[in-house]
């Protein structure tokens, strides 16, 4: 692929709704998984008497992969080849850039996930073309590369420790059925050995003793000064952005209070510790030839030592984490936050400034989003030639996700992506002249969602690769496992009936009306 020309309007109705974020991040996701040396792409969001539009249905990305995959099998199909070799001949890698011209910034594999694919069982069926009592069969692929976060985000997180040795997090976000909360609790435990007992979740104002300002251009020598000060609530922002607030805030908790503290304990017993030597985990604080240490233990020699027993942050992210040197009772920590505000034994806290900051480059403002889930799809449909009903059979899923925090709810996040792909793609359908929802009478009557009997839950399978060594960093899923689902069932439609659909949604009558015109000629 040489080039790509990309045109996008989005009818936004009657409210701004992220109309204006939808169309961004539609236009960088509009160059899809593949490395295009030239690239115009324009997109525009328009306000209307219609209904809201926005991020209903998607945060545009789901339009623009839509729009790509299926150019991508009706391109394989001229050239007469196969559509994941065509893919792979194209594919993005760490040695490319978006089509903003930004660095990728985790490695996508996509070559493995099209491996993986080629060599499905299901993707073996492309082009069979099963007929049986009026059912045409069909496959088809899509694969996608969803970001995650937003194109600069500031993120909130503490961590402490209580008088028992009980773990207590505060976090900025929302949990709005997202899983936040729980994965977050768990977080601690990768710095301090436990989660967090108590979590506490909304609380933007608790993080006002950071004294953060905000505001145009950049005042980095400012200590109090950040490019956001709060992020999104959103699903794609929990497992890298969330995740890194409240992990950061452990680290410092660790580093400069119950390393210290379990130092004096050991020093107090007659044994010289350095804090290189120390760690922490599920068993407690350890040393070489030194007694293991309880957090409770730790927690006590807290307060005795008048040391700090709660860590308040603040970290900025475009591309990169910001780093700076914080100093704290004489000894130089670097850590990758930009706000620092520590809560001593008695509950009162005090302002660290960061020092030496180690900030995002100036370019990066111009790349938008760098870091991506990748995701690709196989899916089997059967078209009823009688009636035009399209039934999925099954879905097949390949993600790069990074380390899994939670996988129970990366599966949810999986089976809810599948089930809200399959009503966008085939169900619903919203007129936007007088006559739609923005009447104000409409309701589930008349906008078809998908039911249990429409989505395959029993046949629906996720493959996830496995981490890269020494990979760390789990990536926000959110729309990751939606994306591609809905131009593989297009495209599964197209390997059906021969018919290639462009207009959603594929409603029964549609694809009738185009067998008996396909038939007739």
């Amino acid at each position: 692929i040489k080039a790509v020309h990309n045109h996008l309007v989005f009818n936004g109705g009657g409210r701004k709704n992220h109309s204006k974020a939808v169309a961004n991040l539609a236009a960088l996701c509009s160059g899809g998984s593949y490395d295009i040396p030239f690239v115009s792409i324009d997109s525009e969001a328009f306000r209307s008497k219609s209904i809201s539009g926005g991020s209903q249905r998607g945060f545009g990305a789901p339009q623009a992969f839509l729009a790509i995959e299926t150019s991508m099998d009706e391109l394989a199909q001229k050239l007469q080849m196969d559509p994941i070799t065509l893919r792979k001949k194209n594919i993005l890698s760490l040695k490319h850039k978006t089509v903003m011209g930004g660095k990728i910034g985790n490695n996508p594999r996509l070559d493995e996930i099209l491996d993986i694919a080629r060599k499905h069982p299901l993707w073996k069926k492309y082009k069979l073309r099963k007929e049986e009592d009026g059912w045409i069969h069909g496959v088809g692929f899509a694969m996608a590369m969803q970001p995650f976060g937003a194109s600069t985000d500031g993120m909130l997180g503490y961590v402490a420790l209580d008088s028992s040795g009980n773990i207590k997090v505060v976090s900025d976000a929302v949990d709005m059925g997202t899983g936040s909360a729980t994965t977050l609790a768990m977080i601690p435990a990768r710095r301090l050995g436990k989660n967090a007992v108590n979590i506490e979740m909304g609380r933007p104002s608790f993080f006002g003793k950071l004294g953060l300002i905000s505001g145009k251009g950049e005042k980095w020598d400012n200590p109090r000064w950040v490019p956001r000060i709060s992020g999104s609530s959103g699903a794609s922002t929990v497992a890298f952005q969330q995740v890194h607030a409240i992990e950061s805030a452990a680290q410092v908790l660790a580093d400069s209070s119950i390393i210290p503290a379990a130092i004096r304990i050991w020093k107090e017993r007659g044994q010289t510790i350095r804090a290189e030597q120390v760690a922490i985990d599920e068993t407690g604080v350890s040393a070489p030839y030194c007694d293991t240490l309880s957090l409770k233990e730790v927690a006590i020699a807290i307060k005795k030592y008048k040391l700090n027993r709660g860590a308040m942050i603040h970290a900025s992210f475009r591309g990169k984490w910001v780093e700076a040197d914080y100093h704290i009772n004489h000894t130089r920590y670097h850590w990758p936050i930009d706000g620092l505000a520590l809560e001593d034994y008695k509950g009162a806290f005090h302002l660290v400034d960061r020092k030496n900051t180690k900030r995002y480059s100036q370019e990066s403002q111009f790349y938008r989003r760098t870091h991506f889930s990748p995701c690709a799809n196989i899916v089997e449909v059967k078209v009823n030639q009688n009636t035009g009903e399209t039934k999925v059979l099954k879905v097949v899923s390949i993600l790069n996700s990074g380390p899994l925090i939670t996988p129970e709810f990366v599966e949810g996040q999986h089976e809810g992506g599948v089930a809200m792909a399959i009503g966008y793609a085939l169900k619903e359908e919203v007129p936007l002249d007088k006559n739609g929802p923005a009447n104000g009478k409409w309701n589930l009557d008349q906008y078809h969602i998908p039911l249990s009997d429409d989505v395959p839950y029993n046949n629906i399978e996720l493959i996830c690769l496995a981490p890269e060594k020494g990979e760390t960093a789990s990536r926000g899923i959110a729309e990751a496992v939606m994306c591609a689902v809905a131009p593989a069932i297009l495209n599964a439609v197209y390997d059906a009936t021969q018919i290639r659909f462009t207009k959603l949604p594929v409603t029964p009558p549609k694809i009738l009306a185009s067998l008996k015109s396909r038939n007739s000629r």
